[in-house]
């Protein structure tokens, strides 16, 4: 409604910078008329008035066109059952506002029992599924007949029906939806994907390419190699490139993995230590290392290293290393990996060395060696690790670099740090292991550490955010590990201050989701 809009406008800069017009009254207008009686009303007042009249009139309907046509075809039956009635109260508190972080925790509960939300509610979950995309995917499964059906009725909720034609939208879409549908296709189809965007690929500009790409990791095998190995040879895009020789060696077997870990291969020698000397890794470099060969898959790698401080071979020495698995070593050495990161400090160039064995840590997702070499970082670098490891690892490889972080006495003081900086990437909720091991390291840190020292350090830097984001804590785990804490906390609250409120926050959060849990188990027994 456009007068609608035009008095919100005016609302917001004010009637003095822009007055609000009424339409002029009309013969069978009613709502012209009414608003009409309020010309003679101060500006402010008219408006709020005219506010109030015009939200009635929208909240009472419009009526439908005499032309509108022939009404739509009815929702199919529903073939599953809706939800406990216990639970519908608690989805009407999520949905307004109270705990709604579980929201999508609640929706994966209903799929798990394979219901659906009751008809009352489809708007809601429609709503929010429109203005939070990453519920989506857990809301479009219990839906239900009539939630597809109603998604259908609206443009905005579109999102909600039933996949189209991926091949179709990918030809017709706009970027972001092509990009999608190029998602969805790997996800079905890896083939049918890779063959739909090398059918297409001299057509899409520089910067698709190279987002088009990425879609690639998922499913990536050897039957990508020849595509993506084309794309590294003759593309006119260094992101393109990059993008295929990134890709190129997460394919164990390709033909440039090879190549380049046998020319690593040949760089470094293990010296291992003696009764008087140190293990050593020394580096051996042939004399054309640093060249500019056209065709070096090397230089479309980027790092973001310093040249200038570095120097021209010690780069290439790092990207090389960055190309190569971390356990490739091992093998090759029959050294454990600790020991070669201890032999690396023993060479003129150990600072090329050990950031090449981060970086292929990072590459690899290797969460051991990336623990063994952690140390060798300075705590500058945690912030732009953890950033990487949340880009480019997966959520289940993030929680083992935790764990290993953790185990046991820090080795530096640092890699626990770097582990607490990790907690706010995961995204996921946790695994039942991983929620069982963190909850047992909080339990056991307050048990053998000064109290006030662990509200200090652990509490305030794991155990706060861990409560902070319990709606990530798998549920089967929870049991009493919080109660424990907090009962502990009981007493200390004091020394916490700006922390109580969230500590009584998570207290509420874990009761309520095992409300959430208890409404279906109890529906069961009856």
């Amino acid at each position: 409604m456009k007068l609608w809009q035009q008095m919100i406008s005016t609302a917001i800069v004010g009637t003095e910078r822009q007055k609000f017009e009424l339409p002029p009254p009309a013969d069978g207008d009613a709502v012209a008329n009414l608003l009409g009686a309020l010309a003679a009303a101060g500006d402010e007042t008219r408006l709020l008035k005219a506010a109030a009249v015009l939200g009635s009139y929208l909240r009472s309907g419009i009526a439908a066109a005499p032309d509108a046509g022939a009404a739509p075809e009815p929702a199919g039956d529903e073939t599953r059952a809706s939800i406990p009635p216990l639970s519908e109260n608690h989805l009407a508190a999520m949905l307004a506002g109270h705990h709604s972080r579980v929201l999508r925790e609640f929706f994966e509960l209903v799929a798990e029992n394979g219901r659906v939300l009751p008809p009352p509610f489809l708007p809601a979950a429609l709503d929010e599924g429109t203005s939070k995309s990453e519920l989506r995917p857990f809301i479009v499964p219990i839906l239900g007949a009539r939630g597809r059906w109603l998604a259908g009725r609206r443009d905005d909720w579109s999102w909600a029906v039933a996949a189209e034609n991926q091949t179709e939208k990918w030809e017709t879409g706009a970027r972001a939806e092509r990009l999608a549908a190029l998602a969805a296709l790997r996800r079905e189809d890896p083939a049918a994907a890779r063959e739909l965007l090398a059918a297409g690929w001299s057509a899409e500009s520089a910067k698709d390419r190279a987002a088009f790409l990425e879609v690639l990791k998922t499913n990536l095998d050897a039957a990508d190699g020849e595509f993506l190995e084309r794309v590294r040879q003759t593309d006119k895009s260094a992101d393109a490139r990059r993008a295929a020789v990134n890709l190129l060696l997460k394919i164990p077997g390709s033909p440039l993995r090879e190549t380049l870990a046998a020319e690593a291969a040949a760089l470094l020698v293990y010296k291992p230590g003696g009764f008087l000397s140190k293990a050593k890794l020394e580096v051996v470099f042939p004399a054309d290392f640093d060249r500019d060969a056209k065709g070096d898959p090397l230089a479309d790698v980027e790092l973001f290293l310093n040249e200038r401080e570095l120097g021209k071979k010690a780069v290439r020495l790092v990207k090389l290393l960055h190309a190569v698995p971390p356990r490739f070593w091992e093998e090759r050495f029959g050294a454990p990996r600790e020991t070669l990161v201890e032999a690396a400090k023993n060479t003129d160039w150990k600072n090329a060395v050990l950031t090449g064995f981060r970086a292929a840590a990072l590459n690899f997702a290797d969460a051991e060696w990336l623990a063994a070499v952690l140390p060798e970082s300075g705590q500058n670098d945690y912030y732009t690790l953890s950033n990487q490891i949340e880009r480019d690892w997966r959520h289940s490889q993030i929680e083992n670099l935790i764990e290993i972080l953790l185990d046991g006495e820090p080795k530096t003081g640092l890699d626990r740090n770097f582990a607490v900086l990790l907690f706010n990437r995961l995204k996921e909720r946790w695994s039942d292991e991983f929620s069982l091991k963190i909850s047992n390291f909080l339990e056991r840190e307050s048990q053998v550490r000064d109290f006030k020292e662990f509200i200090g350090k652990e509490f305030i830097g794991i155990a706060l955010p861990v409560l902070n984001s319990g709606h990530l804590f798998a549920v089967g785990q929870l049991a009493d590990f919080e109660l424990r804490v907090l009962a502990r906390l009981a007493g200390h609250l004091d020394k916490l201050p700006g922390y109580a409120r969230s500590a009584e926050d998570f207290a509420a959060v874990a009761a309520f989701r095992r409300e959430l849990r208890a409404a279906f188990r109890n529906e069961e027994k009856l």
